[in-house]
């Protein structure tokens, strides 16, 4: 056998050893892709509703709502594609669109039961007071006041408090309703518990003389038991989604994700 002929023999020899053993390799076989074979879920979402859920950027979906759902999503083995739609839409067409969640700041009370059913709650929420003192939340309801248009507070002031028209002044967001108190529009501010917490905290109004108290006498019912919602014939994502919650809850997760959001 000429020298050639053998040192090619030897070097097959070489690299078929080495490859049984592990040790080294001549060629390296391509891995393949790992396949993510988990469900997707269709969530509809409100435009902007923080801390709830803020404004997309980038196609990124942020908020406390998303924060919760996708960390329910992950200890639940499923994916969420989110759509955004204006409040008034989060419950038609589920069917129509293929859409299995909705959320948006929504309490039982506010679930549309034709089509949907509400999960278990993820945080309770009061109707707070913002006032620049104490003595301006004392007999808070004789005061100039300022509430979102989309609240049902103003029949509420008019009827139950005897408030006159003239001294409810109705904003757009949370957000104008504390800058009218601190702008002197109005004495008090009135709404969500967890969206004016979001935003005493926030830079914005973290230097500002603002207090915050729940309503005096409110107490906790299905309109103040934030939830999402599940369309009705999806019984087995409910119970995902229960499940997931009751487990975040458990470890503290849940806690957690609030803290992130001022509650």
């Amino acid at each position: 056998m000429n020298i050639a002929k053998f040192g090619l023999l030897l070097g097959v020899f070489f690299i078929a050893a080495c490859s049984e053993n592990g040790s080294m390799t001549s060629v390296q076989e391509a891995s393949a892709p790992e396949v993510d074979d988990r469900p997707v879920y269709r969530a509809v979402r409100d435009v902007t509703y923080p801390p709830y859920l803020l404004t997309v950027h980038s196609g990124e979906h942020a908020g406390l709502e998303v924060d919760i759902l996708n960390a329910v999503a992950k200890q639940q083995g499923f994916k969420i594609e989110y759509i955004v739609q204006p409040w008034d839409k989060l419950f038609t067409n589920l069917k129509e669109l293929d859409i299995h969640i909705s959320l948006g700041g929504t309490s039982i009370e506010d679930v549309n039961q034709e089509v949907s059913i509400p999960t278990r709650p993820y945080v309770v929420s009061l109707d707070c007071l913002i006032g620049r003192s104490k003595e301006d939340l004392h007999h808070w309801w004789k005061k100039k006041i300022a509430i979102t248009e989309f609240g049902e507070w103003k029949d509420t002031l008019i009827q139950d408090y005897g408030m006159k028209v003239e001294n409810i002044r109705t904003v757009d967001t949370h957000y104008q309703v504390m800058t009218e108190v601190l702008k002197k529009n109005a004495e008090i501010g009135l709404g969500d518990c967890v969206a004016m917490r979001y935003h005493i905290a926030s830079e914005t109004f973290d230097d500002t003389p603002l207090l915050l108290q729940a309503v005096p006498g409110m107490e906790e019912d299905d309109s103040t038991r934030i939830v999402f919602s599940v369309r009705k014939d999806e019984p087995e994502l409910l119970a995902k989604i229960n499940a997931g919650l009751e487990a975040l809850q458990k470890n503290g997760e849940l806690d957690a994700i609030k803290a992130r959001w001022k509650q």
